[in-house]
């Protein structure tokens, strides 16, 4: 190993799981050089979590970090100081965590903001092009969808000084899902009756696109339509629907693919809603576990009429470039570039 390498510690903390990575910079650039993984709801003490990672690539590796970035699946200070996870009751503080870790420099961005940032190095074998375009305006918005735990949004605004697009954290995941008909209206009083939410409580988007809205649906479907009784509704029924087997037999599965339909029809009109208020012109990319995954769905005839279903503005959304980023890893990237070129940080300090 090159004892002149530079090093990083980058984050990326979930709703459900997490990932620590030691990132060497080659010419500039992050890459991972290990990476540490398991589960978010176990992190009782993120402070002393770090510093146990960071002694422990000392002590194996002879490396000392000074310089961290946490992407974190919550809301994030104006000073990138302070974080609070949505979907885990977890907590960072960066003057907390350099106290307790000798770190000199650490950053906590949102999640859904760091993979806006590695959007531009992401290879190109880690992209699938859903539709594509001819002559794609560049200097024009992008936007970033990615359900999972939770359902992360960013919008990549092009500045048009600095000549980039730079992305901006929102929490438009929990806005209010829009019905359209009687049976999306039963649906979503159904995820009140499960969730045992009060009746005048808001559905958000993330209770529909979401790991936890794909169990949902798969369980209001029950009440609807008798199944053929399959084998994989006996796993899945063994594994507390747990949405994992939902996907993984959503080809194979009758109540599985019905899942999907409605799934892929609300993800198709969340993307239209978000492309319209941003005018993302340069793109739609989504990412996260179910659209690796799952990239197909988005080639569906489903996602397709829902996602162009508007009285006009058809021809505008028809122009639009739609990806899916198969890289799961793209949010350790994310918070190592944001360490590399924001507030002072450059890469002679590492």
């Amino acid at each position: 190993m090159p004892r002149n390498s530079k090093y990083l510690l980058a984050a990326d903390i979930g709703g459900t799981n997490f990932t620590f990575a030691l990132m060497q910079i080659k010419k500039g650039k992050p890459v991972i050089f290990v990476s540490f993984h398991g589960k978010s709801a176990e992190i009782d003490n993120p402070e002393l979590l770090t510093k146990e990672l960071l002694d422990h690539i000392h002590d194996i590796y002879g490396i000392t970090v000074k310089h961290a970035c946490f992407a974190i699946a919550g809301i994030v200070s104006v000073k990138k100081d302070f974080g609070r996870l949505t979907n885990v009751p977890l907590q960072l503080n960066a003057h907390e965590i350099k106290k307790r870790t000798g770190l000199k420099i650490v950053f906590i961005i949102n999640d859904s903001e760091a993979n806006g940032y590695a959007i531009d190095i992401v290879p190109k074998e880690s992209i699938k092009i859903i539709k594509s375009q001819k002559k794609i305006p560049h200097r024009k918005n992008k936007i970033l969808l990615g359900a999972g735990t939770g359902l992360g949004k960013s919008i990549l605004i092009w500045d048009h000084f600095a000549k980039q697009h730079i992305p901006s954290a929102s929490e438009g995941g929990h806005a209010d899902f829009p019905v359209h008909n009687r049976q999306e209206l039963e649906l979503l009083e159904f995820i009140k009756k499960f969730k045992k939410l009060p009746k005048k409580v808001s559905i958000e988007w993330e209770d529909l696109l979401s790991g936890s809205g794909l169990q949902s649906i798969y369980l209001y479907l029950n009440t609807i339509k008798q199944y053929k009784r399959t084998s994989y509704q006996d796993n899945i029924e063994h594994n507390t629907y747990d949405p994992y087997f939902i996907s993984l037999y959503r080809k194979k599965d009758a109540q599985c693919r019905d899942t999907y339909q409605f799934f892929t029809k609300f993800y198709a009109r969340c993307a239209k809603n978000f492309a319209l208020d941003s005018l993302a012109l340069a793109g739609i990319y989504f990412t996260g576990g179910i659209a690796a995954g799952n990239p197909d769905i988005f080639m569906q005839r489903i996602f397709w009429n829902e996602f162009i279903n508007t009285r006009k503005q058809v021809t505008l959304l028809k122009q639009i470039p739609i990806y899916v980023i198969t890289d799961t890893t793209i949010g350790l990237y994310g918070a190592a570039i944001y360490l590399l070129f924001h507030q002072n940080v450059k890469r002679e300090q590492l």
